[in-house]
């Protein structure tokens, strides 16, 4: 597989009052993602950030009155929310299969290994410091068939080994500027 095809673009950053990236530099990184083959935008509610279309995206809830859901997949935020969360988005999961012919994916994002629980996800996002710190196997979930996110990628040597760890289907990248983003993808082409 194609390594930029496996690069989610972080959000929260994007759209926020302090310490954010201003639009017109989002829409400069977005551009750019997408002429160099970056598909992916991981979102929440809570960032405050409305993607454009052309991405697809990954959208974290808090409430299952949050009716913005991911065109990829949408996952509960924080473990904590399952129980209020959990069967709307297990509603959503079908009823996008009966309004579009597919089904969309759900899934949780995890802070801490014992989040993960038994319920059938398609999608864990988690903190690749678990893996490195050997708190969750990833050939664990695959082999459960779960598709796994990684994120705070923060050096370009962790970056490097999230996308040759042949568990990690996606790795979530934030971007405060174009030129990092562009260092970003000069390491990806170089793997």
């Amino acid at each position: 597989m194609d390594n930029i095809k496996r690069i989610i673009i972080g959000t929260a950053n994007f759209g926020q009052e302090y310490n954010g990236v201003r639009a017109k530099n989002v829409d400069r990184i977005l551009e750019y993602a997408m002429e160099s083959g970056i598909e992916y935008l991981d979102c929440a509610t809570a960032y405050n950030y409305t993607p454009p279309q052309g991405f697809w995206t990954i959208n974290k809830i808090t409430s299952p009155h949050q009716q913005r859901i991911g065109s990829y997949a949408t996952l509960i935020h924080h473990a904590k929310e399952i129980p209020v969360v959990w069967p709307v988005l297990w509603e959503l999961k079908f009823g996008t299969l009966k309004m579009s012919g597919k089904v969309m994916k759900i899934g949780l994002s995890i802070y801490e290994p014992e989040e993960i629980n038994c319920l059938p996800f398609d999608v864990i996002q988690l903190p690749y410091r678990l893996v490195l710190e050997n708190k969750i196997n990833l050939k664990d979930l695959k082999m459960r068939g779960i598709e796994v996110h990684v994120r705070k990628v923060f050096a370009d040597k962790c970056f490097e080994q999230a996308l040759k760890d042949p568990y990690v289907d996606k790795v979530i990248i934030g971007v405060d500027n174009l030129e990092q983003l562009k260092e970003n993808v000069k390491i990806v082409e170089k793997l």
